[in-house]
């Protein structure tokens, strides 16, 4: 749904274009990836969930070829809600089976709390990690090296369906550790199920994570991407740690384990890792490792709130890794409805990475997906990418805007709408 700041910020990205192209340039030293967050499909009462995820289908495959892109990550809460007693998560996978690229399920909180522990999730994915271990035995597909931890693991209080896997795709390495909590007591902000947890015990993600990222080839600096549900930091503070600590992600005691092993100077972690990918935060964020207050990227509401309530200086350093939150393309709930708030607007991170002679570089943008309108039925995939009045928009200009706009941000002029994060070394 574009209002009028969005066609004015459409005038002026049409200018930038050809100061764009340069950064898609030579195709065969790069490609790119796409991360979708949180899209919450839901029963059919709520269906606006649905035609957004296909709308960010529909956008991958029609720019599949001009960006380049060759995976797709789906950052957690693939599903939410109960139907007939199970989870509305086979409706997603559908949706998500009409990509022309491989896409990897990431599992997020609510894939476990609606899904009986992530059994749901299980039987619903396992056939998708298949495919993906199948192309990794295939030597033309730039995937290999598909490696995925038991799924139903013994835990302190019972068993539990856990998914650890890493892969590498043309000699980046991803790995995909299972952040989400398995805890439902109560917080300061309500249950623990959105915490983050390390899984310390045997069979459980820490040991997993420790072990793989020790094995990961580092061959080439920034050649390790994280990828997960819950994002990989926390705040300053006891009072903000306890805020964290219920809706955001990890509490002091364990995001000092997971400092004190990815700092360690010992193991050259921060050469190696370029960054966390997350979703979870249902916003855009970006947080560079050593967390300078002049360098976060937030939305402007949040980023107003948090410069006059507490002060922008909250994020606790992160041991070597940059930090995504990617926004949620689901429908925003109240207190962010109705359908005008920003919240509204579709958005995916379009990642592109170039290898050089000793190091990997990325450009992460987030991309404004074209979305209609809360009440106009979405188009069958495959069609063309049209704005909720039918004007249609071509692949470089819908690339352009994305990039563009981001680096708008970048000058001041557009807070909301976040920057492109470049980094090589």
């Amino acid at each position: 749904m574009f209002g009028k700041l969005a066609l004015d910020r459409l005038v002026w990205v049409t200018v930038c274009m050809l100061w764009v192209s340069p950064l898609m340039a030579d195709p065969g030293d790069s490609f790119s990836f796409v991360v979708i967050a949180d899209p919450h499909v839901r029963a059919s009462h709520y269906t606006q969930n649905k035609r957004r995820l296909e709308q960010c289908v529909d956008w991958v495959n029609a720019h599949q070829q001009w960006a380049d892109i060759r995976l797709v990550f789906v950052a957690g809460d693939i599903g939410w809600d109960t139907h007939e007693g199970g989870l509305i998560i086979e409706e997603a996978r559908d949706i998500l089976d009409g990509l022309d690229v491989p896409y990897v399920p990431i599992i997020g909180d609510d894939d476990v709390r609606f899904g009986r522990d992530g059994y749901d999730f299980t039987q619903t994915f396992e056939p998708v990690y298949q495919r993906l271990a199948e192309l990794a035995d295939d030597p033309a597909s730039g995937f290999s090296n598909f490696r995925k931890a038991p799924v139903r693991v013994a835990t302190p209080d019972g068993y539990g369906y856990f998914h650890n896997f890493a892969f590498e795709y043309n000699g980046v390495q991803f790995v995909c550790p299972d952040w989400c909590s398995r805890d439902g007591s109560t917080s300061i902000l309500g249950t623990r199920d959105d915490d983050g947890d390390l899984h310390d015990f045997a069979g459980g993600t820490w040991p997993w994570f420790t072990r793989t990222l020790a094995d990961c080839p580092k061959d080439k600096r920034e050649n390790i991407v994280i990828m997960a549900h819950n994002p990989m930091l926390t705040l300053k503070g006891s009072w903000l740690a306890s805020i964290a600590a219920g809706a955001l992600a990890f509490d002091h005691v364990e995001f000092a384990k997971l400092s004190a092993f990815l700092g360690n100077p010992a193991y050259g972690f921060a050469d190696h890792i370029h960054a966390a990918y997350s979703g979870h935060l249902h916003f855009r964020a970006y947080v560079p490792q050593n967390a300078d207050p002049g360098r976060i990227e937030l939305p402007n509401w949040l980023a107003v709130m948090i410069a006059e309530k507490i002060g922008r200086n909250v994020f606790v350093p992160l041991p070597g890794y940059d930090l995504y939150s990617v926004q949620a393309t689901h429908f925003p709930d109240p207190p962010f409805g109705p359908p005008t708030h920003p919240q509204d607007e579709v958005q995916v991170e379009l990642v592109t990475v170039t290898e050089g002679a000793d190091a990997f570089s990325y450009v992460s943008v987030p991309i404004l997906v074209p979305w209609f309108a809360w009440n106009v039925p979405a188009p069958a995939l495959g069609g063309p990418t049209r704005t909720a009045k039918g004007q249609p928009f071509s692949a470089a200009l819908l690339m352009a805007a994305g990039l563009c706009l981001a680096v708008w941000q970048r000058t001041g002029s557009g807070a909301f709408w976040g920057a492109p994060s470049v980094r090589g070394r």
